[in-house]
């Protein structure tokens, strides 16, 4: 699993297996076993007590663990974000404005729905509006709404796409 953290976000995770406590503040973290990796955040190890050896769940009991998560309200809540209706495989997509094309626009406006907050114009070409060609990438995991005028369309980076373009049908966002 790989969690997004960004610059201001923390996250405490404990290991039974290693009997380990980490606390993760920023960056990109991924999860292992018995130990996460961090890139571009900072990690806090301690050993806690635990009883590693003697957590085992019955097959009765696994449907029924869980985790607990908190979350601070506010900005980072995304109790009123829209849900996104396309997912890309690219940072670079493109945008195609459909039938009724961009009218007397000159560009569509991006802005990142969840934290932290992001904003680009793109400009038109025709009915395209082509992130690649303007060297414009986006965040992997990131959720965008696009902006031509009163129309909008909410798409999702998918969390595990690398920088760049690919091939169109990977990169089509349709309004």
């Amino acid at each position: 699993m790989v969690i997004e953290l960004g610059t201001g976000g923390t996250l405490v995770l404990g290991y039974f297996a290693s009997c380990q406590r980490e606390t993760i503040t920023g960056g990109t973290v991924r999860v292992g076993a018995d130990a996460s990796e961090v890139e571009n955040g900072r990690i806090e190890r301690e050993r806690v007590e635990c009883d590693s050896g003697g957590v085992q769940l019955v097959a009765a009991q696994t449907g029924k663990s869980g985790v607990l998560v908190f979350r601070v309200p506010g900005k980072t809540s995304t109790a009123s974000q829209p849900e996104p209706t396309a997912t890309v495989y690219t940072t670079a997509p493109l945008i195609d404005l459909g039938s009724k094309g961009a009218g007397s626009a000159e560009s569509v406006v991006l802005e990142r729905v969840e934290r932290p907050p992001e904003t680009h114009t793109v400009k038109i070409t025709g009915r395209i509006a082509d992130l690649a060609k303007q060297g414009i990438d986006l965040h992997s995991g990131g959720v965008y709404r696009a902006w031509l005028g009163d129309r909008s369309t909410t798409f999702k980076v998918d969390d595990y796409t690398a920088p760049g373009s690919g091939p169109i049908i990977s990169r089509l966002v349709r309004f």
